[in-house]
């Protein structure tokens, strides 16, 4: 474990037991904690973190993010920030998946059954 997450979190043993997640994402936004630095206490992967964390928030956890890593909010600010965030990213997805629908329904691509379409192989 680096210098820098033993002074984050002086509790959490070398070795051994698991820590439960909420217990590693600080409070405030401000000390905010990496994907990778939430991996690496656990001793997992990042793929597993994004696993558990979709878990947590499933399950009512308030878990915000932002360039600066994941965190529990403190303020209305913090939270409607993420909320925002969040919003704005759906948006930006679903104006993607209507623009690929639109294409689905003009038919504009070839199947991959016509005659002459090669696919990569």
């Amino acid at each position: 474990m680096s210098e820098q997450l033993r002074l984050q979190f002086p509790d959490l043993p070398e070795t051994g037991s698991k820590s439960d997640l909420l217990d590693l994402i600080p409070y405030g936004e401000r000390n905010a904690v990496s994907m990778k630095a939430l991996a690496s206490l656990l001793r997992t992967d990042c793929r597993a973190i994004r696993q558990k964390i979709l878990d947590a928030r499933l399950k009512g956890s308030i878990i915000c993010s932002s360039v600066y890593g994941y965190f529990q909010p403190v303020t209305h600010e913090e939270l409607k920030r993420y909320v925002s965030m969040v919003r704005s990213a759906e948006r930006s997805k679903y104006r993607s998946l209507l623009s690929a629908e639109h294409a689905l329904d003009r038919h504009i691509y070839p199947s991959e059954e016509s005659e002459g379409v090669v696919l990569n192989e």
